[in-house]
């Protein structure tokens, strides 16, 4: 994980700089690339060098996940794929889960396997509220263990609401795309 200054915002300048992210990103990946970058920033005020990734699951079927580093976004895959981990659980039973420390870890092997790789000792995970059959999960990851205390909870937990309206627009977009049909129009000679 790369050591970055933090640079926070008040509540209303995190909506609004999320605002910025629908309007500036072309599709649904892009943003949540965009999205956990911002997050992983604004985490690191409270949290120290954290890492960010997200998950999230559409009726469709197929989930979209974005990490702030490569590393990140493959623990976010490796979750998808095994349909294990913690910010799977935390997405599809919308309640956070904190694991503060990963040696001592049992649940969801095949991701405490790849999370032990990259040197992650700590996860907190927080439910995004989305509308419908759509879920997400933010996830916080943490090189050291314990790496959440009560503060780093708070601020991750108004993180996931401040996001929350941003990535239901984008996700109606994204929805809305996928469905739209070309009209075409015919002329009769």
């Amino acid at each position: 994980m790369a050591a970055r200054a933090p640079l926070t915002y008040p509540a209303a300048d995190i909506t609004r700089h999320v605002e910025d992210l629908v309007l500036n990103c072309p599709d649904l990946s892009g943003f949540l690339r965009d999205l956990v970058v911002f997050c992983a920033g604004q985490q690191a005020y409270v949290s120290g060098d954290v890492s960010c990734g997200i998950t999230v699951l559409r009726p469709s079927g197929i989930p979209q996940t974005g990490g702030s580093e490569e590393s990140t976004r493959s623990l976010e895959d490796v979750q998808t794929r095994y349909r294990e981990g913690p910010g799977l659980s935390a997405a599809l039973d919308e309640a956070m889960v904190l694991v503060t420390d990963l040696r001592s870890e049992e649940r969801w092997p095949s991701f405490i396997d790849a999370a032990r790789r990259e040197k992650v000792l700590s996860v907190l995970a927080l439910p995004v509220q989305l509308e419908g059959e759509a879920g997400a999960a933010l996830s916080f990851y943490s090189l050291r263990p314990h790496g959440f205390g009560r503060d780093a909870i708070a601020s991750a937990h108004a993180l996931a609401a401040d996001v929350s309206k941003g990535l239901r627009l984008v996700l109606r977009i994204a929805t809305l795309r996928e469905t739209a049909h070309p009209v075409k129009i015919h002329f009769d000679d």
